[in-house]
């Protein structure tokens, strides 16, 4: 069994985040997902499993969400990867935890 961990992905939508991470999507291919996907792609990595431990997002907020899920979907096609297994990080819980404490209601 093989297995790709891709950790602390801060993925921004906004190049105007561009200084919290280089996994940056604003309507454009990511230089830097790509460079990764290619990488892997000549190397022959067959892993059975891609984990992501963590900080799929850039401070927690849904488009970084979206965008960082986008991409972890995207390795998966792209090296024919069975099994995609995910857990928040940190950065998720903690902004997770402040809306909730900011406005239990929702």
């Amino acid at each position: 069994m093989k297995f790709l961990i891709i950790s602390d992905l801060h993925a921004c939508p906004k190049s105007s985040e561009k200084e919290h991470s280089r996994l940056v999507f604003d309507g454009i291919e990511n230089e830097f997902g790509t460079r990764f996907i290619e990488y892997c792609k000549s190397i022959n990595l067959s892993p059975d499993f891609l984990v992501c431990p963590g900080d799929i997002s850039n401070q927690g907020c849904a488009d970084s969400f979206k965008n960082g899920w986008a991409f972890l979907k995207e390795v998966q096609s792209e090296l024919e990867i069975d099994e995609l297994l995910c857990v928040p990080g940190n950065i998720a819980t903690k902004s997770l935890l402040l809306r909730y404490c900011a406005n239990p209601n929702t």
